[in-house]
């Protein structure tokens, strides 16, 4: 019985394969809201697999209103006024127009979300992304 029991934990534990990184981008998504369902393109096509078991994933920033960029890419001009998210720091300065960034620094996760974005593209967020709330880029 013992035995049965660890298999089913060991079965449970490789089972997830979603990394704590992923999962915290799934948390961020799942805490804003627009009056559109949510499609989302991502740059990172190993990641857009990982995400397209919860979420509608575009195969184009045109056809998504949601945009999560891992590296610094020039969008086409139909895409650069969508929602965008950014996955590394350097990418709010790089890219303008993103709404917030997820990156890790100094080994701890940092997420950022910037108000006065937020409120030009008309996301809005649960209670518990309020801690993440910036006025500006630090």
């Amino acid at each position: 019985m013992k035995s049965f029991i660890l298999l089913i934990i060991a079965i449970s534990l490789f089972a997830s394969n979603i990394s704590t990184k992923d999962k915290i981008i799934m948390m961020i998504m799942d805490n804003i809201y627009t009056s559109e369902q949510k499609v989302i393109y991502f740059d990172d096509k190993k990641m857009a697999e990982v995400f397209s078991k919860k979420y509608e994933i575009a195969s184009s920033c045109e056809n998504s209103n949601f945009i999560i960029l891992s590296k610094k890419t020039e969008l086409p001009n139909k895409c650069k006024e969508k929602n965008i998210f950014v996955l590394r720091y350097d990418l709010l300065y790089d890219i303008p127009q993103g709404f917030g960034a997820f990156f890790f620094k100094k080994g701890r996760a940092n997420i950022i979300l910037l108000k006065n974005k937020l409120k030009k593209h008309g996301i809005e967020t649960s209670k518990e992304l309020e801690p993440y709330l910036e006025d500006r880029v630090w």
